[in-house]
């Protein structure tokens, strides 16, 4: 028969548990600050700069995000 080491009103298992809840809560936070640094957007817009511009036709789509909002344009011209 295994008997459980009891420490005050605690047992082993219990106190197992409780490590593993704090490991549980340190690797939230670290996966939290780590996806934190990760940018979900391309870093391949370029900016141009046009003075006069006849424009055809202007669309956007628009995405509800966590961290706000994302918009995304579509600019046609002559």
């Amino acid at each position: 028969m295994i008997q459980e080491k009891i420490i005050g009103n605690l047992s082993a298992q219990d106190i197992l548990l409780r490590e593993l809840s704090k490991i549980k809560f340190f690797l939230l936070i670290l996966t939290g600050i780590f996806l934190s640094a990760c940018s979900p957007l391309d870093k391949n817009d370029k900016e141009i700069v046009v003075n006069d511009l006849n424009l055809i036709n202007l669309t956007y789509s628009h995405l509800d995000g966590l961290s706000g909002d994302v918009f995304k344009f579509d600019v046609t011209t002559k």
